[in-house]
């Protein structure tokens, strides 16, 4: 097997593997799952529930409520999104 990796480049990939003679890239999923947000302390590493709610007002009332109980004020936000891998046609052999 060979794996060679190249940096995705927005929606569309290049190739980033070869495996059993194919080659493979990775594309932002399109099946609709949504991506899921969470925020975490920088300090301490706890985080507030994960939620597919694009709406940040309960992971800001989260942190508020963190820094008043620890008095922690640095905040990291996560969105976590859906990646596939996809088989893509190898040059000159018409796969897919």
């Amino acid at each position: 097997m060979q794996l060679t990796v190249l940096r995705r480049a927005g929606r569309l990939a290049r190739p980033v593997s070869v495996v059993h003679d194919r080659s493979w890239v990775l594309r932002v999923d399109a099946s609709g799952s949504p991506q899921v947000y969470e925020v975490e302390c920088a300090s301490c590493h706890d985080r507030c529930d994960a939620s597919n709610d694009a709406d940040a007002t309960e992971r800001d009332q989260w942190c508020i409520r963190h820094v008043g109980e620890t008095g922690h004020t640095g905040y990291r936000e996560i969105r976590t999104g859906l990646l596939r891998a996809v088989a893509h046609a190898a040059e000159g052999r018409g796969e897919g």
